[in-house]
């Protein structure tokens, strides 16, 4: 009997402390999402400023920065492409279900709106260069209206499938947003 009354008197302790503790994490996750919604508000705004015309001023010779994709909050998939001025970059891939993989590549500026890149993987038997051509237009996220990056044909028409940058993928900036809430 002693037992017994022991087992539920800690089991009651457990539960009278376990809960209290369960509701201040979804209040700290409340104020992070509500801080998180605020800055991307704030992004939203700040990036609807600037024109498709900035951007295609911007990068018509090339993509140097870090590109990542923001389809849907629910998204299972994100790509984060990263160009550098030195002519190498990484793309990154998060999945949950197929977990995180990077892979290393080399870009090259082609002509205006187009660029060549080649996987280091690649590179041990023949380089092989794979031609992007891409373009700007404003795609309706969960955020909001966004200037994308989208990966287009050589004559200006949209790939059916997203191609090889599975575009669309927007600015660095709003990567910031996300890191810092």
């Amino acid at each position: 009997m002693y037992f017994i009354n022991t087992f539920l008197f800690y089991t009651y302790l457990l539960l009278v402390i376990s809960i209290p503790i369960l509701i201040l994490f979804a209040w700290i996750d409340k104020i992070k999402t509500e801080r998180l919604n605020k800055q991307l508000n704030e992004y939203i705004e700040e990036r609807n400023k600037l024109s498709l015309k900035s951007f295609k001023k911007k990068f018509r010779h090339d993509l140097i920065g870090q590109w990542i994709s923001v389809g849907s909050l629910n998204a299972p998939i994100l790509d984060c492409w990263i160009f550098k001025n030195d002519g190498s970059g990484k793309v990154l891939h998060k999945s949950l279900l197929f977990g995180e993989s990077t892979e290393d590549f080399l870009w090259r500026s082609r002509q205006e709106f187009s660029i060549e890149i080649s996987f280091l993987k690649d590179i041990g038997s023949s380089q092989v260069w794979i031609p992007i051509f891409y373009d700007f237009k404003k795609i309706n996220t969960e955020y909001g209206e966004m200037i994308a990056l989208v990966e287009i044909e050589e004559y200006s028409q949209l790939e059916n499938e997203f191609g090889i940058l599975n575009t669309p993928l927007f600015n660095q900036e709003i990567n910031h947003v996300m890191n810092d809430a």
